[in-house]
């Protein structure tokens, strides 16, 4: 047998021989143990954290205890320094686990994470597996938690071993002197107590370790990472704003040129699929010219509206419209532009990376919501149906419906109707004998009847809501968007 593995036997039997004074250490253990929690509590408290001298002093103070931990094994229960070390190691075992055993326990599904979740919620971004993200997730939980208890055990039995050799320094040194102290002598159920409690806190400790580990990993939660809504040009052709309706899938865009050039669109397509359409050019017939602003104006030149002829729809892959076009699902896709620079009569195309919730088809101010709209074809009138959570009622003196930015004498001819707050009511009606006055019709920008309400056409425009808050009296006009489609 090599030297070398005689010397790794032997020291395996010292070790051994170390344990077997077991009861030595676990008498030991205890009071540092309880002294280290102590010192830990303001760590597990927000506001002591910040306030609390003790927290500051805390790294200090447990690095006294541990070598007081290790002092007191050899100088009170006679201990060797090597069994000084293990006492050392497990009392800096138990201040790490205890702690956060109990936390767990006491809060566990109700945010306990704060305080012993390493890795989560699990998080995952758009084409990640998540199965290999959880794996992921689970293995660091369990290599942080495995390097943080050994730290500790490592750092705790240097520091007991450090404060039994000075035991056993000063032990020696009495002894030359003949001042040998006489051995403090606590009553024997003392002993046994402290025996037990310290035993218990030790067998905790072992399986707490696993239960915060299991704990760490069951409070894994898979949350997609949210969306990062966004209308970007990464080139900076332009500054953009977008957004798309439920529904119908129309697109509003407003775009500012990102340089100082004149330019004429010539055609959008908004698809999901990034590879470039071959045919972008449904403006020809009428380009929109964009001419350089500022470009953190709020008013931004539309180049896309529903309803007009410069209508886009943001379609799927395979150019139809998204099978799920409800009300905050998420569009995410790519805005083609085909553009000519005025001045050198270069033709390019501009891609823009776009992603957005779909809207509401009809925007109201907030506190007050649409519940039900429909508008008739060949009449052009709307019914719509609104509630209102404004925090006291509300008497409705008004409304229009048309494609201009203003409109004058909002007005149901003297009329009213009363909402109280959390209600709703129908302040638009088609057909309505006893309230003939609710009568409402879309108009175009002038106030007259569209060409075009056919069946399947589509309107876009403002809607003008005159109410007055009736506790105040304050008075008001509201502007809202109305996508809608006509029908029979």
């Amino acid at each position: 047998m090599s030297s070398q593995n005689k010397l790794c036997i032997s020291g395996a039997i010292y070790l051994l021989g170390g344990l077997m004074e077991w009861k030595k250490i676990l008498k030991a253990s205890l009071i540092p143990t309880i002294a280290l929690l102590i010192v830990g509590i303001p760590m597990f408290d927000p506001v002591l954290n910040y306030l609390s001298l003790l927290c500051c002093l805390s790294p200090l103070l447990s690095s006294v205890i541990l070598l007081y931990a290790g002092y007191s094994a050899v100088k009170k229960y006679e201990s060797n320094p090597l069994e000084a070390g293990l006492t050392g190691a497990l009392v800096s075992y138990m201040s790490y686990i205890l702690p956060r055993l109990l936390v767990a326990l006491l809060v566990f599904g109700g945010g306990y994470g704060y305080f012993v979740r390493f890795v989560s919620p699990l998080r995952v971004e758009e084409g990640e597996d998540v199965s290999t993200v959880w794996t992921t997730s689970v293995v660091a939980i369990a290599t942080k938690l495995l390097i943080t208890v050994t730290f500790y055990i490592i750092i705790g039995a240097v520091l007991g071993m450090v404060g039994g050799y000075v035991a056993q320094k000063i032990s020696a040194r009495q002894k030359s002197e003949d001042m040998t102290p006489i051995a403090e002598k606590k009553p024997e159920k003392i002993q046994d107590l402290m025996l037990y409690a310290s035993t218990l806190l030790t067998l905790i400790s072992i399986a707490g370790v696993f239960v915060v580990f299991y704990l760490s990993v069951s409070e894994l939660e898979y949350i997609p990472e949210p969306p990062r809504l966004e209308c970007i040009f990464q080139s900076g052709e332009f500054f953009c704003h977008a957004k798309v309706y439920s529904d119908t899938g129309y697109l509003k865009l407003q775009l500012t040129p990102g340089n100082n050039e004149t330019i004429l669109v010539n055609g959008i397509v908004c698809v999901q699929n990034k590879t470039q359409p071959s045919y972008i050019n449904n403006y020809a017939d009428d380009p929109v010219i964009l001419i350089p602003r500022y470009r953190f104006t709020p008013l931004l030149p539309e180049v896309s509206l529903p309803g007009t002829s410069h209508a886009v729809r943001c379609t799927d892959a395979a150019g139809d419209i998204p099978k799920n076009t409800s009300i905050g699902e998420v569009y995410a896709g790519w805005i083609f532009v085909n553009y000519t620079i005025n001045e050198t009569g270069e033709t390019k195309i501009a891609v823009g990376k776009f992603t957005d919730h779909f809207s509401e088809t009809i925007l109201l101010p907030s506190g007050m919501e649409c519940t039900t709209k429909k508008l008739h074809a060949a009449s052009g009138s709307l019914d719509l149906e609104i509630s209102q959570k404004m925090g006291e009622p509300i008497q409705i003196n008004g409304i229009a419906c048309r494609k201009s930015t203003y409109a004058r004498n909002v007005s149901y001819g003297g009329y009213s109707i009363t909402i109280n707050n959390g209600n709703s009511a129908y302040i638009a009606k088609a057909n309505d004998p006893e309230r003939p006055w609710l009568k409402v019709i879309c108009t175009d920008e002038k106030g007259d009847l569209l060409q075009n309400n056919s069946v399947g056409a589509v309107y876009y425009g403002t809607l003008y809501i005159n109410y007055t808050r009736i506790e105040t009296g304050m008075k008001d006009v509201a502007k809202g968007e109305i996508l809608a489609i006509f029908e029979q």
